[in-house]
């Protein structure tokens, strides 16, 4: 609806615009971060300080947020004609109402599972090393058995859907100077206040979460075991040319009792640290504010 507020003979034009009807309006926001794990020693490199980085350990999260804004959209414009000039103001409303769609993909795990990665230690039997007839004990290292998310980065590992109440305040201001009937110079400034909108980096977290894990250890009854000796014969006589059977007492593993978790070490049922990037606990709404300047020339043809 238009309506002419001008006065004859005042030699100027001015028109205020009354205006009603729909409107949709998308905010996308995406939030990367990369990240590597650094807990328990497992990032450090033969020959190189502790805490240098593993391949293995380098992780990636990738979150996008969509803020689809549907909602009815009342706006008033006034502009004033003068000679070669003209100037135009614009106030707008939306009551929108916001589907939102929040995505997480990385090289996490399922959010469901709860961890970056699994980790267990395990350690192998001590073996034997024989050299002529000389025999010694070699303890094994621990062997850390670990999974790892990588190659995900292109998959959706969890998402939020949310349905809000997102309104939304635009202004205009434009300022218009004729250098002919066909050029004009134009120079105008927007501003656009959001709410009830949600991004990507102020949902998505880093959690380090203690979980409890059993750690086996050599500390059973002792058994007998034979070991390796090439150079006996069990067809021939036992002599200086056929040296005796060697045997070892080596401790046996015992699964540890089912205890509470202690961080000391003192029990066998230990915590343990789980690094996690993943959805923020709970929907964060925030708002946006946005505003920017355009300038140029028009020509009509």
């Amino acid at each position: 609806m238009r309506r002419n507020l001008s006065t004859a003979g005042s030699g100027s034009i001015r028109t205020a615009r009354f205006t009603f009807g729909p409107r949709y309006l998308q905010v996308a926001d995406r939030y990367t971060i990369d990240y590597s794990s650094t807990v328990d020693g497992f990032n450090a490199v033969t020959g190189a300080a502790v805490g240098a980085p593993n391949p293995l350990q380098f992780g990636g999260w990738d979150t996008k947020a969509y803020n689809n804004i549907v909602g009815p959209e009342i706006g008033l414009n006034y502009k004033l004609e003068r000679g070669r000039w003209s100037i135009e103001t614009d106030l707008r409303f939306t009551a929108g109402m916001n589907w939102q769609n929040t995505l997480y993909q990385g090289s996490n795990f399922p959010a469901a599972l709860g961890a970056d990665y699994f980790r267990s230690t395990y350690t192998f039997a001590n073996t034997v090393s024989q050299a002529t007839n000389n025999s010694s004990l070699v303890a094994a290292p621990p062997l850390f058995v670990q999974i790892y998310g990588v190659g995900q980065n292109n998959a959706t590992n969890a998402a939020e859907h949310n349905f809000v109440f997102s309104p939304l305040g635009e202004w205009r201001l434009r300022g218009r100077y004729k250098v002919s009937k066909a050029i004009s110079l134009n120079l105008g400034y927007t501003g656009m206040w959001l709410g009830g909108i949600t991004r990507a980096s102020t949902n998505t977290e880093f959690r380090a979460d203690l979980k409890p894990v059993l750690v086996a250890t050599q500390n059973g009854p002792t058994r007998r075991v034979e070991v390796a000796n090439p150079l006996y014969n069990p067809e021939e006589p036992a002599g200086p040319d056929n040296p005796q059977r060697i045997f070892q007492d080596v401790a046996t593993w015992t699964p540890p009792p089912v205890q509470a978790p202690s961080t000391d070490g003192s029990t066998n049922n230990q915590l343990r640290v789980y690094n996690s990037v993943g959805p923020r606990r709970g929907n964060d709404l925030t708002y946006m504010f946005v505003n920017g300047v355009d300038f140029g020339i028009e020509i009509n043809y």
